[in-house]
């Protein structure tokens, strides 16, 4: 869902009273992803696909400029147990991070390098894995307007494998002369962050939505995927 309508509750009703207006807007067959506020206040946002999905019955706020600006989509459940790790609570919201990270990215603040790249292909991504080796490479998720597929390895010996014109964000002290979008010689500190700037400065007219609590990964030149792709909602 490329484009939409942010609104928000939270300025009217509580967590209970949020959570009962999803499982209406399943019900009803209304398309919606989830956002975060990485900034204060930490509010939930829906996006919605049309103006006609506008509840008419309840209170909301349209987001603001600045609000859009600093919002992160939640990751999405596969499993029961996600399901209950990431469902909303009472004065959580204030740790956003443990609802929008990926869980290898959870600790991605203490790396030292990252690198994140564009790739659209099986045989592009088995080369430059079987290439890294044991390292690791995670899958983030697509950009649904650009069609690619978004992954990040926090190792800097992946800098050689990828095409310049592919490289989207790179960070650590490696990344001095970086050809990527967008780079500096630090790694963020501040959790969430790293995916603003995917955002911001990479994607421009979309956010990253549809992520997965565990990721996709790459290893020795083979994919290893997730066991369930059904999102639990």
């Amino acid at each position: 869902m490329a484009k939409g309508i942010y609104i928000t509750f939270d300025p009217y009703y509580g967590v209970d009273e949020y959570n009962s207006f999803k499982v209406a807007a399943r019900n009803n067959g209304i398309e919606y992803e989830e956002y975060l506020r990485i900034r204060s206040p930490f509010k939930r946002f829906l996006k919605i696909k049309d103006k006609k999905d506008l509840p008419s019955f309840v209170n909301y706020d349209f987001a603001t400029s600045s609000d859009i600006k600093w919002l992160v989509s939640t990751v999405k459940a596969v499993r029961p147990n996600e399901e209950y790790l990431l469902r909303r609570r009472d004065g959580k919201d204030v740790s956003y991070w443990d609802y929008i990270l990926p869980a290898p990215l959870k600790e991605a603040h203490k790396e030292d390098y990252i690198m994140v790249f564009k790739a659209q292909s099986f045989t592009e991504m088995s080369n430059i894995s079987k290439a890294l080796g044991n390292i690791p490479i995670y899958k983030w998720g697509k950009s649904e307007m650009k069609g690619y597929n978004i992954y990040y390895c926090f190792n800097p010996y992946i800098r050689g494998l990828i095409n310049e014109s592919n490289k989207l964000m790179e960070f650590g002290k490696d990344a001095v002369n970086s050809e990527a979008m967008y780079h500096d010689i630090t790694v963020p500190k501040i959790k969430g962050d790293l995916e603003y700037h995917l955002n911001y400065f990479v994607l421009a007219k979309e956010k990253l939505e549809n992520k997965t609590y565990e990721a996709e990964y790459w290893q020795n030149g083979k994919i290893n995927p997730l066991n369930r792709e059904t999102f639990i909602v």
